[in-house]
């Protein structure tokens, strides 16, 4: 991500990185992989501090609890403790999304048969910023 920023910035057509080249298809898997991960966490936390089961734990506590199930890292604050099966259910489901990876995750809930012919679309410039 951060070789992408620094092409953009140095007007350079593709992100260079340690001298070779980065592919485009692996910055869009990389993008794509961070938004995902960070939607699953918020959707995730959302869950468990709406559902009032952790109430007397600070959002921060709660933060870094989901962000450690999903990450499988171990680190907690004990909310699993403190909350009901709401809170756990989402601890499992936080830890098996992150163990098998966001992308995969939906890769395999979307599983379409791929087209017989690739489609050839006409490329366009958009001005960004």
């Amino acid at each position: 991500m951060f070789a992408t920023i620094g092409s953009v910035i140095s007007n350079r057509e593709d992100p260079v990185l340690f001298g070779h080249k980065v592919k485009k298809n692996v910055v869009y898997k990389t993008m794509t992989v961070l938004a995902l991960s960070v939607l699953f966490v918020l959707m995730m936390f959302t869950a468990v501090y709406l559902s009032r089961e952790a109430s007397d734990m600070k959002a921060i506590s709660i933060l870094h609890d989901i962000i450690s199930a999903f990450t499988t890292t171990g680190y907690s604050e004990n909310l699993a403790n403190q909350s009901g099966n709401v809170t756990h259910a989402v601890l499992i489901a936080a830890m098996f999304i992150g163990r098998i990876g966001p992308v995969s995750l939906m890769l395999s809930l979307t599983m379409t048969k791929p087209p017989k012919r690739p489609e050839v679309l006409p490329e366009s410039n958009i001005m960004v910023g």
